[in-house]
């Protein structure tokens, strides 16, 4: 039987005892709640949790258990494969709440005893264990309990759980310690370098992809660059020029050219149309010749800006054309009524 059906058995067998035991108390008025009280403290290994269920063999192998409450046996004995050596200390181990006294050796066997406390002021649950027997072939466990601190006088209630060994478990080592099952319950521990690697490889993955982004972004600025010529305009039917730029910005007037508050590198417009210019920054937008207040020109690494200012506009529009050539074809292809800057109209002059 594998050990999480062996625990079910013994929660199973530790809840009738809990009905069994306090069945009266239940019933009287008076200590209606104190199965709820107490419930967690019994839940324990109380009565080693049926005895079944905890693996109490001290010698590895199959045991059976028979419990008997109050001189009534509890349900058929239970066939399970323990390992050895956990029965002295399942007998120490008590619940929080519990004041447990160390296990005295006696010359029947071993007992423990323990005195749980509720939170709340009220009674208290003392309980008492006593090991008796061989624990390599035949042993029992006597569990005294009984209520203290209520009005009336509350009976000791006794139950027995009698082990005996059958035999080694199949396909195990009857000869397993308790040390050595833990050894084995524990998980591996794995190679630094694998660690290593789970730490390593996320970066270089991330790194890798950082360095193509990158590079791809670079290769297509160069290539647009490239395409910044007088030569790649392109003409329609209308009479409108489509300028090659790189960036479009969105900026504010008054504040410095190189500030904007969106751009756009993916799809970015400028096209010179004969009533005036239809640009895209977040949204094609259209302003004629007359709506333009003043065009610039500025100059940076990699950059050439023609700014266009508006009147009545708190925004700007600005063009990296890439380079001075193309700016100075661009502004040389605006009616003679736009107003320009001193330097535009620098570059304006350079190029006539």
């Amino acid at each position: 039987m594998h050990k999480a059906e062996a625990n079910s058995g013994g929660q199973a067998f530790a809840t009738a005892l809990l009905d069994f035991l306090f069945g009266t108390a239940v019933v009287e008025g008076r200590y209606r709640r104190m199965k709820c009280r107490i419930g967690r403290l019994l839940i324990l290994p109380l009565l080693l949790a049926g005895a079944s269920g905890r693996g109490d063999a001290q010698r590895a192998g199959i045991w059976e258990a028979q419990a008997v409450v109050d001189g009534t046996p509890l349900g058929s004995p239970v066939r399970e494969c323990h390992l050895a050596g956990a029965q002295l200390a399942i007998m120490q181990t008590w619940p929080a709440g519990c004041v447990a006294k160390p296990l005295q050796h006696t010359t029947s066997g071993i007992t423990s005893e323990a005195k749980c406390d509720n939170t709340r002021t009220g009674p208290s649950l003392l309980l008492r264990q006593e090991l008796t027997g061989d624990l390599d072939r035949r042993y029992r466990i006597v569990t005294s309990s009984r209520i203290d601190g209520t009005a009336t006088t509350q009976p000791t209630h006794r139950s027995t759980v009698a082990l005996r060994y059958l035999g080694p478990c199949a396909g195990r080592e009857s000869t397993v310690s308790e040390s050595d099952a833990a050894s084995q319950r524990r998980p591996a521990r794995e190679p630094l370098s694998i660690v290593i690697a789970r730490i390593i490889l996320p970066l270089i993955l991330i790194l890798g992809f950082i360095s193509a982004t990158g590079w791809f972004f670079r290769r297509r600025w160069r290539d647009r660059r490239e395409q910044s010529t007088v030569k790649n305009i392109v003409l329609g039917e209308a009479g409108e020029a489509t300028i090659p730029v790189l960036v479009t910005f969105t900026g504010v007037r008054g504040l410095p050219w190189w500030y904007s508050i969106a751009m756009n590198n993916a799809a970015p417009l400028l096209v010179i149309e004969p009533d005036g210019l239809r640009f895209r920054v977040i949204r094609r937008q259209h302003r004629s010749f007359a709506e333009i207040a003043c065009v610039d020109v500025h100059q940076a690494w990699r950059t050439v800006n023609l700014d266009f200012t508006f009147h009545g506009s708190a925004f700007t529009f600005a063009a990296n054309v890439g380079t001075v050539a193309l700016a100075a074809h661009v502004i040389a292809s605006l009616p003679s009524g736009v107003p320009l800057s001193p330097s535009a109209q620098a570059l304006k002059s350079a190029t006539l």
